[in-house]
């Protein structure tokens, strides 16, 4: 499997995230997945996380360069993918696996237009085991299953 290396990665995402400092840690995850998927995710989401002192973020939409259209009208981005600071403690396969599952939600176009669709647990549940069996695909060739296995929540996500 061709793949990019985590420092050509972090060289695309340079102006794409607002990480507080997981920049390489998202790079490095990004690394295990296949080059369609990364040059995707590179072209259509932003990433968002915050640090431990930070309890939250505010994003201006009009100062916000990932969707302003005058910023780059070739790279308007699709999606937010917001990544809590405690997964940035977690193992590099765990952290590789959660940031699949997340850029599968937007390769997928799964995306959460209302209040409406949280509360739609049969969409969710379809959604979530789309999200699973798409980042697995892209991460078998890295791990065995067993391996896979313990990053899963639920049976099925292997299936």
């Amino acid at each position: 499997m061709d793949l990019y290396s985590p420092e050509e990665i972090l060289y695309e995402l340079a102006d794409y995230t607002l990480l507080d400092g997981q920049d390489y840690l998202l790079s490095v995850a990004l690394s295990y997945l296949p080059k369609k998927i990364v040059d995707f995710a590179i072209k259509n989401c932003v990433f968002v996380s915050t640090n431990k002192l930070t309890n939250g973020i505010h994003l201006d939409a009009k100062d916000f360069r990932f969707f302003n259209e005058e910023f780059n009208k070739k790279s308007r981005k699709k999606s937010i993918i917001f990544l809590s600071y405690h997964l940035w403690k977690l193992s590099k396969k765990t952290i590789a696996f959660v940031i699949a599952h997340e850029i599968s939600h937007s390769y997928n176009k799964d995306y959460v237009r209302s209040t409406d669709d949280l509360e739609d647990k049969e969409k969710l549940v379809i959604s979530e085991k789309r999200a699973d069996q798409t980042a697995v695909e892209w991460l078998k060739p890295h791990w065995s299953k067993t391996k896979l296995k313990h990053l899963l929540y639920k049976k099925w996500q292997l299936s």
